[in-house]
């Protein structure tokens, strides 16, 4: 039997997020902003996880890993939201976040205290990678338990989306040298174990998603794989 380390995980990187130095977030900011300059200033997944949601038309959104990224705010400019909720291990990151009809929830481990069959749509965003274990069968199963969960919390009909960046020691040298520069170096995150594109789509696939679809996105850190699907 495979042992669940989600929680193991979620103290690690909790800690992680908590005490990380303001000189490293000084530090990766910089480099952000001089990616940006270089490669293309323009937030090319970020739009297009807005336009699919504009386009699915829903209003109750979870969105799972949420950090410091502030993409609700820029949903809500474009569109009615009845109740975004963001959820992360770190309050720190959480707090840098606020907004009408916006709630910020700190959760650490696999399960939300959240009912079943309440959101539109549920999405994660670079949150995947993180989900890692020595052994390739603990890291799928885990991983799968990550997406049972999320799927749980999506109505009938509704929608869930898998959001990563495609593997950086395959996206060629601009999305390798991003997570080695940024990553490794600066923020100090332990080497991961990334998806591709067609990865996702099983999973999806294996938890019971209809209709899936997916997409690729390229950004100024590399290729980024959106994966979402029916319930």
């Amino acid at each position: 039997m495979i042992e669940l380390s989600r929680n193991i995980i979620c103290k690690k990187e909790k800690k992680y997020f908590e005490e990380r130095g303001d000189y490293r977030e000084i530090l990766a900011k910089t480099l952000t902003s001089l990616y940006k300059k270089i490669f293309n200033p323009e937030e090319k997944c970020v739009n297009r996880i807005i336009d699919l949601i504009e386009r699915l038309r829903h209003k109750r959104i979870l969105d799972v890993g949420a950090g410091e990224c502030d993409i609700c705010v820029q949903m809500s400019k474009r569109f009615k939201i009845e109740r975004y909720v963001r959820s992360d291990l770190s309050l720190k990151r959480l707090n840098k976040v606020r907004g009408k009809n916006i709630v910020n929830l700190v959760f650490d481990g696999l399960k939300h205290p959240i009912r079943s069959d309440t959101f539109d749509i549920v999405f994660s965003k670079c949150v995947m990678h993180h989900i890692d274990n020595k052994t390739k069968e603990a890291r799928e199963h885990n991983r799968r338990e990550f997406l049972l969960e999320q799927l749980r919390m999506v109505k009938k009909g509704g929608k869930l989306l898998c959001i990563d960046i495609c593997n950086p020691t395959k996206n060629g040298i601009r999305g390798l040298l991003w997570h080695i520069i940024k990553y490794r170096w600066i923020l100090g995150e332990e080497k991961h174990n990334f998806l591709e594109t067609a990865d996702a789509v099983t999973m999806l696939n294996d938890i019971g998603i209809k209709n899936i679809q997916q997409d690729e996105v390229e950004t100024y850190k590399g290729k980024y794989f959106i994966v979402w699907g029916e319930k």
